[in-house]
């Protein structure tokens, strides 16, 4: 028997089996909270062990597969779904198997991009058709969507109503913008959903598994430090994004994209030590979930900026160090 299996304090039953995966499916539905899909399930393998973690993965991704063919029978969202439970397999194995919590999401990060890179270039090659034209034919299948919007817009009377009216109708235009930002986008969002949800397990295998290794915490997150070698990717990413048109059309999109890509890990760096200023000043409980809630979502830059000048500044120096996170 699994050591997770005999060790928590989190006691088994069929029940808060059904009620994880249930969660799961509930936490991807939602939108706003789908970033932690794969972290009930993940919770599952760690404190029930590897066994019973791919039957909740497997029950799990069956039921919404039944929910998806009863409902749009979009592939896409079934893709996405699987891609969660791959998550929360690879991010239980990092704890089973002792890594460092940080290589964890640099390796896994890399593998899902790099495979999912070359499955998308196999799909094209095989098929013959390219990506854009995939783009394109989604969004022209989105354009009943798009009348009724550009209605409202309409009543609405704002300022950017034309603006906005012309954008909708022009399907590619739109393709060429999601083509541009879109690989940015999937990578920053690869990140943040291993990171958050690595968070997370962390923290309750730290508070429910009695033999949880506490050297490889959640702390260890919350201390994270980008390599001092990155800012010169920084420096790249902004001469190519206001002189990147010498080298094409592209040159500037790709100097955005890096620049945004390495965003990523500065705003995990900036977020450690906004947690560290909130230890500073002692706030704690339900007044710090809601600061940490709001300052992510409208701040996210400016905590990425922060982790950005850490690197000369070393901000922690001026606070008191606290035992909380």
């Amino acid at each position: 028997m699994e050591q997770a299996e005999v060790n928590s304090r989190f006691s088994y039953s069929i029940w808060r089996l059904i009620m994880m995966g249930s969660l799961s499916i509930i936490l991807y539905m939602s939108i706003f909270m789908s970033v932690l899909t794969p972290y009930p399930v993940a919770l599952v393998f760690v404190l029930f062990g590897r066994h019973k973690g791919f039957i909740v993965a497997g029950l799990t991704t069956a039921v919404f597969y039944i929910l998806v063919q009863q409902g749009s029978k979009d592939i896409f969202l079934i893709g996405i779904f699987i891609f969660a439970m791959l998550v929360a397999l690879g991010l239980s194995e990092v704890i089973y198997r002792k890594i460092t919590p940080v290589k964890g999401i640099l390796v896994m990060g890399m593998s899902f991009i790099v495979l999912g890179s070359a499955g998308l270039f196999s799909y094209q090659q095989s098929s013959g058709v390219k990506i854009r034209e995939i783009v394109l034919g989604n969004i022209e299948k989105l354009k009943p969507m798009f009348d009724q919007q550009i209605n409202e817009i309409r009543k609405s009377n704002s300022e950017n109503a034309l603006e906005l009216e012309a954008y909708l109708k022009q399907p590619q235009v739109m393709t060429d913008d999601i083509m541009k930002q879109g690989p940015s986008a999937i990578i920053m969002s690869v990140f943040v959903v291993l990171w958050a949800n690595m968070f997370l397990l962390l923290k309750s295998n730290r508070i429910l598994n009695q033999k949880a290794d506490t050297s490889y915490s959640e702390k260890i997150l919350i201390q994270f430090r980008v390599p001092e070698q990155l800012i010169i990717g920084v420096i790249i990413g902004l001469i190519m994004a206001m002189w990147g048109d010498v080298l094409g059309e592209w040159g500037p999109t790709m100097g955005i994209t890096l620049l945004k890509v390495l965003g990523v890990f500065y705003f995990f760096q900036g977020f450690g030590i906004y947690v560290d200023f909130l230890d500073h000043v002692r706030i704690f409980g339900f007044l710090r979930s809601i600061l940490v809630v709001l300052t992510v979502l409208t701040a996210h830059e400016m905590l990425a900026l922060i982790g950005l000048f850490d690197m000369f500044v070393n901000f922690r120096k001026f606070l008191k160090k606290k035992d909380h996170i």
